[in-house]
């Protein structure tokens, strides 16, 4: 004997009910109550249009940016909360070096993918390049210098922004 499960008619099923926020929870639109959580556990405050960019990006290839048409920037902040800006843009890239910020180009995309991908890039290499781009800020990170003097072929395994981020120990604040 097998019994047969049936499922009631929808009319005698109880509606779904939607909770109305509570007094403590700010209001779904304000823009400070979304947050996204990243890798590190650390919640980013932002804007609802940029938290969407933001997961979009942390979701997508980092290595995809760089054949991008139009010009972007991502706004990180380092493990010790010093800002980086990795951007396509000239007139970016220009700005933040007047102001003494760190700023490296889109030509830096490459050389730091492929070195956490491989296991050569992280926190201590991320510090160990910017000091040479605070001296020189013309200095190119390349994959012969990020992976220094290893033999071998490192072919890209198409990690995605947020674990690229997580090797190195960034936030991805805000994508432009």
């Amino acid at each position: 004997m097998s019994k047969t499960l049936t499922r009631p008619p929808l009319a005698s099923r109880p509606a779904p009910t939607v909770d109305a926020p509570s007094a403590s929870q700010p209001p779904a639109d304000d823009p400070g109550a979304r947050s996204l959580c990243l890798g590190d556990s650390r919640a980013v405050q932002s804007q609802p249009g940029a938290l969407l960019a933001v997961r979009e990006v942390l979701d997508f290839p980092l290595l995809y940016l760089a054949s991008l048409p139009a010009p972007w920037s991502l706004s990180l902040n380092q493990l010790d909360g010093a800002p980086l800006t990795i951007t396509s843009s000239p007139k970016v890239y220009s700005a933040i070096v007047k102001t003494g910020g760190d700023v490296v180009n889109a030509r830096w995309l490459w050389p730091i993918t492929l070195a956490a991908e491989h296991g050569r890039g992280n926190r201590v290499t991320l510090t160990h390049w910017l000091a040479h781009v605070r001296s020189d800020p013309g200095w190119l990170l390349t994959p012969q210098y990020a992976f220094e003097g290893v033999c071998g072929r490192f072919d890209p395994r198409w990690w995605t922004t947020r674990r690229v981020c997580l090797a190195y120990g960034l936030r991805l604040l805000d994508v432009s």
